[in-house]
């Protein structure tokens, strides 16, 4: 199901960037400029309403407030772990859909996980946000909002360091508005971040990383391989015949040398399934001479309850087995697992998942 907006429905500035303000704005018989000011006003200090853009003419404000409008998410609920090094926003969209953002708190940096899709139309078998099936994408203001609504609701102080789009969805199946999203947080009006603070993570879409090429984006990629082995991917990875892995690692070797930045490739260990020694060094082999680093990424459980994580010992091994073909190889320990809201476990209240801010409403 993909969702439109009415015809009658006001443009939505939110998302949009400062050259279509621009374009809005000149046909309103405004100058240019006015476009660069209502971006900064949107994406740079937040506004949530055109009162608030006091540079603005109060004739202009008034005339915008009738003709045009500035989306914004409802929060719906929240929860935070005990060690508040992880939170998880629910966020209810205009047509009633939910999505889910998380905020990851390390010593020295602030991780904003954005959702591209409500649901996601590729079905991994061991995420619970696949279980959901695509119920639309994102507009670009959409996906740019859960960004501004977290850095409005961090401390004095804290601003977002890094962006990841790796929430619900498949970021290169909504590339357009990703694209844009990403255009919007690295522009000057807004957050100005570094290409090199964003990622977008994929589960192998090759024209989609093909086209990041040639739409010159500089982002950081992560591409997520469930098995080195074919047979063992298509039991994972609904779209694996689509997207063959040798296509898939060839597509990330282009985009590597293109960035001249390594690319990430990530692997989810599942007991008895892909965490063999024979299964690493088919991994090794495959990336090995490509321009890159290996995730290790331990399993975090979701509904239904079909795989198992392999456990610390098994993760070592598997890392010293993969060692002699990438040197460059960690282990991430996904934070928000409590709550769930660590990887594979997003999926906002659909399936009879427990409300996400249920246990601090009870104050437990």
């Amino acid at each position: 199901m993909v969702y439109n907006a009415r015809a009658d429905m006001k443009p939505d500035l939110k998302g949009m960037t400062r050259e279509e303000i621009a374009d809005l704005l000149v046909g309103m018989g405004e100058p240019s400029y006015r476009g660069g000011q209502i971006a900064a006003w949107l994406y740079d200090r937040g506004a949530v309403s055109f009162e608030e853009m006091t540079n603005l003419p109060r004739g202009l404000r008034g005339r915008l407030d009738g003709e045009a409008r500035i989306g914004n998410l409802e929060l719906a609920a929240e929860a935070a772990t005990a060690a508040l090094d992880a939170r998880k926003y629910l966020f209810r969209l205009e047509d009633g859909e939910t999505i889910e953002t998380v905020l990851l708190r390390l010593a020295t940096s602030r991780t904003v996980c954005l959702s591209s899709q409500v649901g996601c139309p590729v079905g991994c078998p061991f995420c619970a946000t696949g279980m959901i099936g695509l119920r639309r994408n994102l507009s670009t203001g959409e996906i740019v909002d859960q960004f501004l609504r977290v850095r409005a609701r961090l401390d004095e102080g804290e601003q977002p360091t890094n962006v990841v789009f790796m929430g619900m969805g498949e970021p290169l199946l909504n590339f357009e508005n990703v694209l844009r999203t990403v255009r919007i947080l690295t522009s000057r009006e807004g957050p100005s971040m570094s290409p090199r603070r964003i990622t977008i993570s994929t589960c192998g879409i090759v024209p989609g990383i093909r086209r990041l090429v040639k739409e010159r984006c500089t982002t950081e990629l992560a591409v997520s391989i469930a098995a080195a082995d074919e047979r063992k991917r298509a039991e994972l990875f609904p779209l694996a015949r689509e997207h063959p892995l040798k296509k898939v690692v060839a597509a990330a070797r282009d985009y590597a040398r293109w960035t001249r930045r390594p690319v990430t490739f990530e692997y989810v260990l599942f007991r008895g399934i892909n965490d063999s020694r024979r299964d690493a060094e088919t991994l090794g082999r495959l990336v090995e001479g490509v321009p890159c680093k290996v995730n290790i990424i331990r399993y975090n459980t979701a509904r239904p309850f079909r795989f198992e994580a392999s456990g610390p010992r098994r993760e070592e091994e598997f890392r010293e087995w993969i060692r002699p073909h990438c040197a460059a190889v960690t282990l991430r320990r996904s934070k928000g697992s409590e709550i769930g809201a660590a990887c594979g476990q997003l999926r906002a209240g659909y399936a009879g998942a427990e409300p996400p801010a249920r246990a601090e409403r009870e104050g437990k």
